[in-house]
């Protein structure tokens, strides 16, 4: 199972193809790296959002991440909320 490398380095200028992938080959998956679940595909990230399980309000869960894994993730939608949202 393939899991992401943040260190990689071309993490960040071939992004779109790397999420491509894991969206055709690895749609929900546990993340060593986060430690956690990642869900890749648009119809699962909006049903976990529907259901308010992912917010802001469980930004806990980063706190014992890597800073650059912490700091990517807080600059997404999952964990913006409210006027930041927008």
């Amino acid at each position: 199972m393939r899991d992401l490398d943040f260190q990689q380095p071309d993490f960040v200028e071939k992004a779109y193809e790397h999420w491509e992938w894991f969206r055709n080959n690895q749609p929900i998956f546990f993340s060593k790296a986060l430690g956690g679940w990642l869900f890749t595909k648009y119809e699962d990230v909006f049903e976990l959002i529907e259901h308010r399980l992912v917010t802001s309000e469980n930004e806990p869960y980063l706190a014992n991440k890597e800073p650059l894994v912490a700091e990517y993730f807080r600059q997404t939608l999952l964990f913006t909320d409210g006027d930041r949202h927008e």
